[in-house]
């Protein structure tokens, strides 16, 4: 029975730790979440801007679901961010996170502002949801 239990926990933890190859921030953030969350926080930052770079080509090319799909991709980042960031208990994160995210929401006005009107729904929301996370970040830097 304890060999079925340590085969069961040894499994279920490979399965956790082991990082998406060819995803070099998705290794690092797995590498780093449990020693340093503000570096976590750092790379998943990171990660938020790359695949805002992939919407803003994805929109370029008009491929409308790849470019939603990026930008799902940017919100989840920056979620995870806001988790790492209150392990992590220091308003300095929070300040250098808040002006990247503010980064964030300026080019993403710009490309709503190049997006054809029927295509913007996603890239609204996806405002309103930058909005959310940017007030809860400037809420944590004021408050830690």
């Amino acid at each position: 029975m304890l060999a079925f239990i340590a085969a069961l926990l040894t499994t279920s933890f490979l399965s956790v730790a082991v990082p998406a190859a060819g995803n070099p921030v998705t290794a690092y953030s797995f590498a780093s979440a449990d020693h340093d969350p503000g570096r976590h926080a750092e790379a998943l930052l990171e990660q938020a801007e790359v695949a805002f770079d992939r919407a803003r080509a994805a929109y370029d090319k008009n491929d409308v679901e790849k470019g939603d799909a990026a930008l799902e991709e940017m919100t989840n980042s920056l979620g995870q961010c806001l988790t790492a960031l209150d392990l992590a208990h220091k308003s300095r994160f929070y300040k250098k996170a808040e002006l990247r995210v503010s980064n964030l929401q300026r080019r993403l006005g710009v490309l709503l502002e190049d997006i054809e009107l029927p295509s913007r729904g996603w890239a609204e929301q996806t405002r309103r949801k930058l909005e959310e996370i940017h007030d809860k970040l400037l809420a944590g830097a004021m408050r830690k």
